[in-house]
C-alpha cells in the first residue's frame, strides 16, 4: 500500500566514551540496547533515521547491523583527517533508496574558531536524497556547537558561533535540489536557552516542526533534560527543546506537520550504581509530514 506520510527521527546518541577524561557511563550498553529495540520494535513505520555523536566507525557498523534489514540505506561522515579530537559523527538511515545528490552536494564542514571547533570537535552536516511522499525530499542532518566544558552554552561567544553556523547550514540546504527539505538534528539550541540563535533560525525563513504540530503538549518538550541522570554534573541550566526539525516556510503551502513528540525518553538502560537511564544524554525528536 503506497504510504501517504512521511516519518523522520532525529536523535544524538551521545557515544563518546570519555569526556575531558571522565568515562561516560555504559556507552556499549546503551549503542546495544538502544540498536536492539529501535530495529526490532519502535523504528518500523519510521522512514528516515537521523543520528548524531556516533563518532567510531565501529558505532555506524553495529547500528547499520541492526538496520540491515528495516532501513538498509545509508550513509555517515568523519570530518576531517583526524586533527581534531572528535570528528563528525553523523548518520542517516532510510527504508527507501537514497537517491544521488542532484546537485552533487551531500557534506559540509562549517568554519570555526581555532580554538575550539578545529582542535576539539570538527563538525558540519551531511545531505540525503529519497522519494517521498512529498517528492524528492532532502534530509540534512547537522550537529552544532555547544560549548562544552569551556563556555557557557548561551554565551555570547558561542551564540555566535552559533549563528554563523545556522547561516552556514541554512544557504547549504537552500541550494540543494529538492520538492522538499528538512533540517535535522542537535542543533544546540532552544526557545529557552539560547533565544538569540532559535530567533535567528526562524529570521531566516524556517519554521519548527514542533510548532507547527497540530497538537501539542507543552509539557513533553525538552529533548536535552537536566533530570537525565546521563546529565548529572552538566553545567548547562535550562532544560530545553535543542533538537529540531526545521522546514522552510514557503514550503508549508505545499508540506503539512501531521504530528511531532519526543521519542526514546524511556529509562532503559541500567548504569553502574543501579540508576536507570534513558538511551542518552539527549531524548528523540520524531515528526511526521504529509502533503497538503
Amino acid at each position: 500500500m503506497r504510504r501517504e506520510t512521511f516519518t523522520v527521527l532525529s536523535l544524538n546518541l551521545g557515544l563518546l566514551r570519555f569526556l575531558w577524561h571522565e568515562p561516560v557511563p555504559q556507552v556499549e550498553l546503551r549503542l546495544q540496547r538502544f540498536a536492539k529495540f529501535v530495529s526490532e520494535c519502535y523504528a518500523i513505520d519510521i522512514d528516515v533515521l537521523c543520528f548524531q555523536e556516533v563518532w567510531e566507525r565501529r558505532q555506524y557498523e553495529i547500528l547499520r547491523e541492526a538496520f540491515r534489514r528495516t532501513h538498509p540505506e545509508s550513509v555517515a561522515h568523519y570530518f576531517g583527517s583526524g586533527d581534531a579530537w572528535v570528528q563528525g559523527g553523523l548518520c542517516i538511515f532510510s527504508k527507501q533508496d537514497l537517491i544521488p545528490s542532484p546537485t552533487r552536494v551531500n557534506r559540509m564542514v562549517f568554519d570555526g574558531y581555532p580554538a575550539y571547533h578545529e582542535r576539539i570537535a570538527r563538525k558540519g552536516a551531511i545531505a540525503a536524497h529519497v522519494f517521498t511522499p512529498l517528492g524528492l525530499t532532502a534530509i540534512v542532518n547537522t550537529h552544532l556547537v555547544s560549548g562544552g566544558p569551556f563556555f557557557k552554552a548561551g554565551g555570547s561567544l558561542m551564540t555566535k558561533m552559533r549563528d554563523r553556523q545556522l547561516g552556514a547550514i541554512t544557504r547549504f540546504t537552500d541550494d540543494l535540489r529538492a520538492d522538499s527539505r528538512f533540517i535535522v538534528g542537535d542543533l544546540n539550541t532552544g526557545p529557552l536557552l539560547t533565544p538569540e540563535n532559535y530567533g535567528s533560525m526562524v529570521a531566516r525563513g524556517y519554521v519548527d516542526a514542533w510548532t507547527e504540530a497540530s497538537s501539542i503538549d507543552q509539557r513533553l518538550s525538552v529533548t536535552w533534560d537536566r533530570q537525565n541522570p546521563l546529565n548529572a554534573g552538566d553545567s548547562n541550566p535550562i532544560s530545553d527543546r535543542i533538537d529540531h526539525i526545521f522546514l522552510p516556510r514557503r514550503e508549508l503551502s505545499r508540506v503539512r506537520v501531521k504530528h511531532c513528540a519526543v521519542a526514546l525518553d524511556e529509562l532503559a538502560v541500567f548504569l553502574p550504581d543501579g540508576t536507570r537511564a534513558p538511551y542518552s544524554d539527549h531524548y528523540g525528536l520524531l515528526a511526521t509530514f504529509e502533503p497538503r
